[in-house]
């Protein structure tokens, strides 16, 4: 008990650094994290990750991939489960 004890402050330290950034299925999208395929191809809003940042794109699912690579060597990391109609198409 007393190891415990003694690495409680340290502990403690390390998670005051934790923080959500985003939280699924909490805002007006209901986003899935990209580890699972949409499944039909089409337009979706995605996240993604790249040297740039983490920002929101319009991405398309097509041919079991996302068509968008980027020179910023991002990756979508998330997609909302709702497909977008584009307008102009």
């Amino acid at each position: 008990m007393g190891i415990e004890k003694d690495f409680k402050p340290l502990v403690d330290e390390i998670n005051s650094y934790k923080k959500k950034i985003f939280n699924f299925n909490e805002d007006e999208h209901d986003f899935i994290p990209a580890q699972h395929d949409p499944k039909e191809e089409g337009y979706y809003i995605t996240i993604r990750c790249g040297l740039s940042g983490i920002y929101q794109m319009l991405n398309e699912w097509k041919n079991n991939q996302w068509a968008i690579n980027l020179t910023d060597d991002s990756y979508t990391i998330a997609y909302d489960r709702k497909k977008v109609k584009l307008k102009n198409i």
